[in-house]
């Protein structure tokens, strides 16, 4: 069955058609595609946050969409950084090699001839559905994809806490640009300058490909001055500034708003890891996860552009969506690192705590969740049970 237009074929993608199937890049590697990635309904790649597994090594970046793979040159995305990222390129007819702005060339997926479009839809839940059986499912699946990590894999906890949790900072829009300034900033430098908020936030924000020169503006010069003496001490490279998304979003979750909270958390808290595992009170737990932006936020959501007064500080949707994606799926990973029951079964017992997640996913599925617990089984039966 042929697709009408691109956006056709977005649809299909979206509905993850090719789940636990063995497919084969155009160059015959092996293309497992564990996520699709969200749709982006903003400037840049088509889906962000993808999970593909490709030749054995699993890749978390954008999928571009095309009905002919020489679209990517009829649309300029060789020009274009914000495509660096594109880890798949997926397309029904490939008629060219295509390459990015800095000379990459992602691997290609071919769509099979005969694949028939459809909707996916969810299965009934059953009565005897057990909701604590899918929530350890869902922990179990998410600590499996921690474990293939290379902080995991070289024994690296913290830098691998703070890969999750930077990650869960970013929400589902700028998940992957936070992960990959946990990746780019040492923890040794953290650790080290935490001490002084001015450095931790001139650390992630320099870090993060951000912060750029305004003449006229004291904050922003401070920060460069002490990046560029932080840069020289640790022989820092900042990432690109690409994937950072901020159209079609709330101001109050800009990466610049978002950063400033983070250097506050990790300024304030010089053991958040083992705070955030061994804390068992869950008000405690949102207590130590409110953060408040620096002074300079509360008339700025970017660098140099003043706005109306307002103090930014994580809200309460906000800090229950760090406990459910990132401290729980932690302190999940380091009770199954230390053969922890106590430490495991306090992870259920915070999810059960937590009030039920509100999306598209709950929603369609016809289940009101009493807890975090009931959503998160939700989404992981819909995950394994669509059709």
């Amino acid at each position: 069955m042929k697709f009408k237009n691109e956006a056709d074929i977005q649809a299909y993608w979206s509905g993850h058609p090719f789940k636990d199937a063995n497919l084969k890049s155009f160059c015959g590697k092996s293309v497992i595609v564990q996520h699709p990635g969200f749709l982006n309904t903003a400037s840049g790649p088509d889906f962000f946050n993808a999970c593909i597994r490709i030749g054995g090594v699993l890749w978390c970046g954008s999928v571009e969409i095309h009905a002919k793979s020489s679209q990517w040159f009829d649309h300029g995305h060789q020009y274009d950084p914000a495509y660096d990222n594109v880890v798949l390129h997926v397309v029904v007819d490939h008629d060219c090699e295509v390459r990015t702005c800095n000379g990459t060339i992602p691997a290609t997926l071919i769509l099979p001839s005969d694949t028939a479009r459809r909707k996916r839809k969810l299965k009934r839940i059953p009565a005897n559905f057990s909701a604590e059986e899918f929530a350890v499912r869902r922990l179990q699946r998410k600590v499996a994809d921690l474990r293939l990590l290379p902080e995991a894999i070289n024994g690296n906890t913290e830098a691998l806490f703070y890969r999750l949790f930077f990650s869960a900072f970013g929400n589902h829009q700028n998940a992957l640009p936070f992960e990959n300034l946990a990746v780019v900033t040492p923890v040794t430098a953290i650790r080290r300058q935490r001490a002084v908020l001015s450095d931790v936030e001139a650390l992630l924000y320099g870090q993060s490909g951000l912060l750029t020169p305004v003449v006229t503006d004291p904050y922003v010069n401070d920060l460069l001055l002490r990046y560029s003496s932080l840069q020289r001490k640790y022989n820092l490279i900042p990432m690109a500034t690409v994937g950072w998304k901020q159209m079609g979003m709330r101001p109050v979750n800009f990466p610049c708003v978002r950063i400033s909270q983070l250097a506050s958390l990790l300024h304030r808290h010089h053991h958040l890891m083992t705070d955030l595992i061994y804390e068992t009170s869950v008000e405690e737990l949102r207590v130590m996860l409110q953060a408040t932006a620096g002074s300079y936020w509360n008339t700025h959501f970017t660098f140099g552009s003043e706005s109306v007064y307002a103090v930014k500080s994580t809200g309460p949707t906000f800090i229950n969506s760090l406990l459910i994606n990132a401290v729980a799926v932690f302190r999940w990973y380091y009770s199954e690192l230390n053969v922890d029951t106590g430490l495991r079964n306090s992870v259920l017992e915070m999810l059960s705590s937590l009030p039920a997640e509100d999306n598209a996913t709950v929603r369609k599925a016809g289940v009101t969740g009493s807890n975090a617990l009931t959503t998160q089984a939700v989404l992981e039966f819909s995950k394994v049970n669509s059709y």
